[in-house]
Order: C-alpha cells, then sequence, then structure tokens
C-alpha cells in the first residue's frame, strides 16, 4: 500500500520527482515503489526505466495509486519538443538523458520536467544557472530510472536535498523567466 497525496505534486514537475517524492513519504527503494506502482517490475528489465514516456509501465493502474494522471505530464513533455518544429528527430531527444536540476528547487524536493529540456540553461522559476553533475562526485545522474539509494540522493551518497518539509510541497513556484512563459503560452494555443 502506497501512501500518496496528489496535492504534493506541484505544477512542470517531473515523473522522476514525484517518484522520489513517493519513494520518501513511503520509506521504500525504487525496486519496491516500483513493484508496488506496477505488478509486473522485474528488477533489471530495461522496458521499466523509461521515466520519461513510462513506456511498459501499467498508466492507469500508477494513475489508481496516485490519484493522478501521469499521462499528462508526458503530453506536456511531448509539447515541448514541438517547440523545435523538427519531425525527423527522436521525441525525446529534446530532453537531457542525466538529470539537470537547479539546487533552489531540488532543496525542496521538486524537479521539473522544463529542467531536462535541453533549451533551457536556468531555472524558469529560480533564474539559477542549472546544474549537470553531482556536487561531490561530479558524475552525472540518471534521470531516466529510480535508484534504490535514499530518494534524491547521487550514487555517491550525496544527498542533493534539503529539510524534507511536505507540507510545503504544495506551494508552486512561479515562472520567471520570460523566454519559457512565452513559449507555454504557445503551447497553450497548440494544445486548444
Amino acid at each position: 500500500m502506497i501512501t500518496w497525496n496528489r496535492k504534493w505534486v506541484k505544477p512542470y514537475e517531473s515523473i522522476w520527482s514525484v517518484f522520489e517524492k513517493c519513494k520518501l513519504v513511503n520509506l521504500v527503494t525504487g525496486n519496491e515503489l516500483l513493484k508496488e506502482i506496477n505488478p509486473e517490475y522485474v528488477p533489471g528489465q530495461r522496458k521499466f526505466r523509461n521515466l520519461y514516456t513510462l513506456l511498459g509501465f501499467d498508466l492507469e493502474h500508477i494513475n489508481n495509486i496516485l490519484g493522478m494522471d501521469l499521462s499528462d505530464v508526458i503530453r506536456d513533455m511531448e509539447s515541448l519538443r514541438k517547440l523545435i518544429k523538427l519531425d525527423n528527430i527522436r521525441p525525446m531527444s529534446v530532453f537531457h538523458t542525466h538529470l539537470v536540476f537547479c539546487s533552489s528547487c531540488i532543496n525542496t524536493q521538486f524537479h521539473s520536467y522544463l529542467h531536462q529540456f535541453k533549451l533551457i540553461t536556468h531555472c524558469p522559476f529560480h533564474l539559477e544557472n542549472l546544474n549537470e553533475k553531482c556536487p561531490e562526485c561530479k558524475k552525472q545522474i540518471n534521470v531516466h530510472q529510480l535508484s534504490n539509494n535514499i530518494p534524491y540522493t547521487c550514487l555517491c551518497g550525496c544527498y542533493l536535498s534539503g529539510k524534507v518539509i511536505t507540507d510545503r510541497w504544495n506551494e508552486a513556484f512561479e515562472i520567471k523567466d520570460q523566454i519559457v512563459i512565452e513559449w507555454l503560452k504557445t503551447l497553450n494555443k497548440i494544445n486548444v
């Protein structure tokens, strides 16, 4: 049984971040969470590794457990790809495969799929430079899969986040980057 409150998810939050929060609240490893949200999960099986598209996952089962539709996040990410207007590129190749994060965001257990978009180099919420490597080991962190480490932790053991305050998880950040605001306005016109 998974403990979860859909109010803990902020606008533009990545699936990776939702699952890391879920690990945190339930005190489970990545493998234990994946087994709970997807009964067919077999550790190490490649089809359960893509947290961008959730291919191989039972979305309906996950949505029932979390009380939210993660396919909305997938659709939003696909809409971002449309900004590039190149039909011959792979759908998710416009997103980094390693974790790109804002220190201020991750400090509150939040990571946005906007951070992963390759055209964005500064956090749209805090206007800070985005980090592409662990501050300790200086290696990239794979965002496609959940580690069995403590949530929001690099494989080297470096904890990226701050003190957990779940009652602040539902406080949304305001997008301050004017270019990103214009992109999102354009995407809303595309999606209508």
